[in-house]
């Protein structure tokens, strides 16, 4: 084969592999890609739908769109619970704070997760959350998300008991117990607001209960401790306390607070009062003085609140 002829077979096997090549990827790019808001198991098809554009520490509420794969058709009347998990970068893993899941009626069904923390902080990965959705019960069948959570401000805080304890990780030396404070909504106008907080108890890194009046925690097992009685008092400047009512499933609410002006930020003081014991920010006695011996939110009331 002279020179010339095999320069013109090369030139012909370049112009075919790069025109193979371009069609490959077309056929790449015109492939669907998976939607993250869709989760199929062997019966149905989850959608994942959310107000919320991005998902952030603290409540995330969202709304689960179930129906029969082989029918296409909407499915009321399923058992339906969520479970969120985190796995950390530690090796660890968590859950969070769920409420019961709301069946519509209509093959929709609602549902509320507190995260507990941000899959990152400040561009540091602390894990990845997965969020299990079990339909028939324990031994049904699960599909599975994957949210991002983001980073929030003023979602949540953190309180601690004294006498109050829980095992330690890998059964190490007990722990005091953790208490978290949710924020929910904040409504109203200047000197007539409301607020709504969640409230969670932990049991165990695995479970995380809502915190009301008589529940119970670590039920039959070490370290049980009845939830009774319990104050939940707010303020608004350190000195005046007003007791939030237990609305049941770890939600508390308030009317008629004072003290907050539209527009202005503000600090917004939660106690918490268990069995007599005043559950502090460390984990030590109060020191009365304000240092740990209660939590706060600062935000801005007017603004958009419910959460």
């Amino acid at each position: 084969m002279s020179n010339v002829t095999f320069q013109k077979f090369i030139g012909i096997l370049l112009f075919l592999s790069s025109f193979f090549l371009l069609q490959a990827c077309d056929e790449v790019e015109d492939e669907e890609l998976p939607d993250p808001t869709v989760s199929l198991t062997d019966t149905y098809s989850v959608k994942y739908v959310s107000d919320m554009t991005t998902i952030t520490a603290g409540k995330s509420t969202f709304t689960l769109r179930i129906t029969e794969i082989a029918t296409s058709t909407p499915t009321p009347g399923l058992t339906v619970a969520v479970m969120p998990m985190m796995e950390m970068v530690a090796g660890h893993m968590h859950d969070a704070p769920v409420t019961a899941v709301t069946d519509n009626g209509d093959g929709s069904y609602e549902a509320t997760v507190y995260y507990l923390m941000p899959s990152s902080m400040n561009g540091t990965k602390m894990g990845d959350w997965e969020l299990q959705i079990m339909i028939g019960g324990m031994g049904g069948e699960v599909a599975r998300f994957e949210p991002d959570v983001k980073m929030a401000m003023n979602a949540s805080f953190q309180l601690k008991g004294q006498a109050d304890m829980i095992m330690g990780m890998n059964g190490g030396d007990p722990l005091p117990r953790t208490y978290f404070i949710f924020k929910d909504s904040l409504m109203g106008t200047t000197g007539n607001h409301s607020l709504k907080l969640f409230l969670a108890a932990r049991e165990s890194m695995m479970s995380h209960v809502a915190l009301h009046e008589n529940v119970t925690l670590n039920a039959g097992a070490m370290y049980e401790y009845l939830i009774s009685p319990i104050s939940v008092e707010v303020s608004t400047d350190e000195t005046n306390w007003t007791a939030m009512f237990d609305q049941g499933d770890g939600n508390w609410t308030v009317t008629g607070l004072t003290g907050l002006t539209d527009g202005v930020q503000a600090s917004i003081y939660i106690k918490l009062t268990i069995q007599g014991e005043q559950k502090t920010t460390n984990g030590l006695a109060e020191a009365g003085d304000g240092s740990n011996d209660y939590g706060v939110f600062t935000l801005t009331p007017g603004m958009t609140m419910s959460m």
